[in-house]
């Protein structure tokens, strides 16, 4: 019984610390090591709704072969600018220590205007 308890004594405080996640929608008073890790996922959340959009932009051009290549090669194209892009507006911020906040934070601008970009293929703008 007694080894129960002990065993129980030392679960509770995991599973408690697991329990508790970071609430990013509460940005008022976040310590500063929980910054990277919500600018983390709100690029997550950017870049999935753009694979959203370029899924229905693919299928939508998927019949027409030549304007589904323009599109793609396009799309190639935008992610090396965007990521290029962004190596260059960071290039001083924490010399290139990736992954950094002002990276993150750019990669999700450009992302969330590519996504509108795109919106307009499918007509959702």
């Amino acid at each position: 019984m007694r080894n129960l308890l002990f065993a129980v004594l030392l679960i509770a405080p995991i599973s408690n610390a697991s329990a508790q996640q970071i609430d990013c929608a509460k940005r008022k008073m976040i310590a500063a090591n929980t910054v990277l890790y919500c600018a983390d996922k709100d690029f997550e959340a950017a870049d999935h709704e753009l694979n959203q959009i370029w899924r229905s932009v693919n299928t939508l051009t998927r019949t027409q072969k030549e304007y589904s290549k323009a599109i793609l090669h396009s799309q190639r194209a935008w992610l090396k600018f965007r990521d290029a892009q962004c190596n260059a507006e960071t290039f001083s911020s924490e010399v290139f220590r990736k992954p950094n906040l002002q990276y993150i934070l750019c990669k999700t601008r450009k992302t969330l205007s590519r996504t509108i970009e795109l919106k307009w293929f499918v007509g959702d703008f």
